[in-house]
């Protein structure tokens, strides 16, 4: 069941520039986030062997964030307290060795990064900086290490298929 209500553009502007304490801007915002997690967890193919009870906790415990050009989403070095799945945008993975930078990968729409560290239990090993615009969801190390423990064969799957996907590049 689903009820539509338009609004044309003006008025809406002017609900908008009238809500002084941002509050529809922050209602509108959550819930675009939650649609949005909702529907990339659903439709990822790689997700699809995760219980819906664990699929409902990634979008309750999970993150939408949006980062311009250029933001770094972290620093190598820095603790890792979250998983990453890109869900729009263009990201390059990169440390330092030396007084050079040495890229490690791209990321793209649907590729996923942050899950070594989590696993090992070390520190960043590398920068990732947006490249353009994007949206990444976050999901909290808490809720990945059980993901982890109880669905191993899904990151291992999703490795072969960047590896893979990155050969054929």
């Amino acid at each position: 069941n689903c009820q539509v209500l338009e609004i044309y553009k003006g008025p809406f502007d002017r609900m908008l520039k009238e809500d002084k304490t941002g509050q529809l801007k922050k209602m509108l915002d959550e819930s675009y986030a939650k649609r949005t997690i909702e529907k990339f967890i659903r439709d990822n193919e790689f997700l699809r062997d995760i219980s819906d009870v664990d699929k409902k906790l990634m979008v309750d415990t999970a993150k939408l964030n949006r980062h311009e050009a250029m933001a770094e989403i972290y620093k190598q070095g820095a603790a890792a307290t979250s998983f990453y799945l890109v869900r729009q945008g263009f990201l390059k993975a990169w440390r330092m060795e030396g007084e050079s930078e040495s890229i490690l990968a791209y990321l793209r729409d649907k590729d996923f990064f942050g899950d070594l560290e989590l696993v090992n239990g070390s520190p960043r090993t590398a920068t990732v900086t947006a490249m353009e615009p994007v949206e990444v969801i976050e999901i909290p190390r808490s809720v990945f290490a059980g993901l982890y423990q109880r669905y191993p064969q899904v990151i291992q799957a999703y490795r072969r298929y960047d590896l893979d996907a990155r050969a054929a590049a």
